[in-house]
């Protein structure tokens, strides 16, 4: 048995909305994810969330059963022995959507439960954050088991610690620290993120190096793949691996090329693959994301039981 994906969708704030959710935002991807499949919230036996910048910085709990609650998903505690929802938090920053469909998948593959989704949100924790550029948005992945003649293939994921210190995100403070009595200092302020100019290209040669790693190992080349996923984040990452790998036109474009995205970057990026029809003809597509660590994740799927060697 393999997992299939059955829906993709996002969901951005309505323009005149004073302040995102990103419990709200996780959410109604997740609901519109089962619409478009004509499934019932019910029917998710696993719900992962792998947002990372959440309202007011919430650590804990776990996010997660509060975007199950919202979306109406076995929210109400079951009783011995029946149906319920599993949901729980995985933090892995960008690489967070495909580390999240790995666990899925393996719950559908081990005939443990029939469907599974995958949600991420972020929002600016904080009104004015400095140092976090992004956007608003939710996205959701649904997955069902399916009869094995389409599903993911393979996973992997690699990390290289010489880059760690290029991508930080914790809070520092920038200037003299006031004392007790006294105010900062208007320049004086708290930074969020810290993002080295060098990281991105990091991220594109650590993600070109383990993507032909991966297909050598599967006896396959770039070539071979009809469409290459790469998530959204960090910005240009997607363009410039196309550009590294010489298959930019497998590569979905943007809708919104200014769009400023973190852990939806993946889900964003495969929800264009389905909408601009790059998805429906490929019959082998690669999702990649890289990010802090720096680490990257990679997913082939497969359609027509076309399931290369080593997968």
């Amino acid at each position: 048995m393999r997992a299939r994906l059955e829906a993709v969708a996002v969901a951005r704030p309505d323009p005149g909305e004073a302040r995102a959710s990103s419990v709200a935002l996780a959410a109604e991807a997740g609901l519109a994810c089962l619409a478009r499949a004509g499934r019932e919230p019910a029917e998710v036996e696993v719900l992962v969330n792998c947002g990372v910048y959440r309202d007011e910085n919430i650590g804990e709990p776990a996010m997660a059963p509060f975007i199950q609650r919202r979306m109406g998903a076995n929210a109400a505690f079951p009783p011995s022995r029946s149906a319920g929802t599993l949901s729980f938090d995985l933090c892995h920053s960008t690489c967070g959507f495909l580390s999240a469909l790995r666990v899925v998948a393996g719950f559908i593959e081990s005939g443990r439960i029939r469907c599974g989704m995958v949600v991420a949100s972020d929002v600016d924790p904080a009104a004015g954050s400095r140092g976090l550029a992004l956007d608003p948005l939710g996205a959701a992945v649904l997955l069902a088991a399916g009869d094995g003649r389409e599903g993911f293939a393979a996973f992997h994921a690699e990390t290289f610690p010489r880059y760690a210190a290029l991508y930080e995100s914790r809070l520092s403070w920038v200037g003299d620290l006031p004392a007790p009595a006294r105010p900062p200092n208007r320049d004086d302020h708290a930074v969020l993120v810290r993002q080295d100019e060098k990281y991105v290209t990091a991220c594109v040669d650590c993600a070109e190096s383990t993507v032909r790693r991966f297909l050598a190992a599967r006896g396959m080349e770039i070539e071979d793949l009809h469409l290459i996923v790469a998530s959204r984040s960090p910005a240009g990452f997607s363009d410039e691996l196309g550009r590294r790998l010489e298959a930019a036109e497998r590569v979905p474009p943007p809708s919104d090329p200014s769009e400023r995205v973190h852990a939806a970057g993946t889900g964003l990026a495969l929800a264009a693959a389905m909408e601009g029809g790059m998805y429906a003809r490929a019959s082998r597509t690669l999702l990649v994301a890289a990010g802090p660590g720096v680490s990257v994740a990679l997913a082939l799927y497969t359609k027509d039981a076309d399931r290369p060697r080593g997968g």
